[in-house]
């Protein structure tokens, strides 16, 4: 049994220090979601990469669920997107991509029911470097 701890801690170290690399070498991008016009609700990112390539966190928190059916807001192309949960007005969304990095990284949001792209009088959507 100590074996299989010794592999778990090793499997967790190496999760860790794949996550710093990956931060360190730019394959990591930040978005800042402002909203003064509602609650986000949903978050939508697209890079053209596989679901399965993302790990996206909002505030620091892992996403855990990300989805790639049918979007609530149709008219924006998505890879994935993800409902937040106690629809915040403000969310710091960081996306990392397998491999290529999130070079054309596209986050949208749905806010107070409504789908927005970039900036709007009551909703700012940045990219912070």
């Amino acid at each position: 049994m100590k074996a299989f701890g010794g592999l778990f801690l090793g499997t967790v170290m190496l999760g860790v220090a794949l996550s710093a690399a990956v931060a360190r070498d730019g394959r990591m991008a930040c978005v800042d979601i402002t909203s003064a016009g509602g609650p986000i609700s949903h978050i939508f990112v697209s890079t053209g990469a596989a679901a399965s390539d993302y790990a996206i966190t909002v505030d620091g928190k892992p996403v855990e669920h990300l989805a790639t059916d049918e979007s609530p807001c149709e008219a924006i192309p998505n890879d994935v997107w993800f409902s937040l949960h106690g629809h915040p007005d403000t969310a710091h969304v960081c996306v990392s991509v397998q491999e290529s990095g999130p070079a054309d990284l596209r986050v949208s949001a749905r806010v107070n029911n409504e789908c927005i792209t970039g900036r709007t009088s009551l909703v700012s959507i940045e990219r912070v470097d």
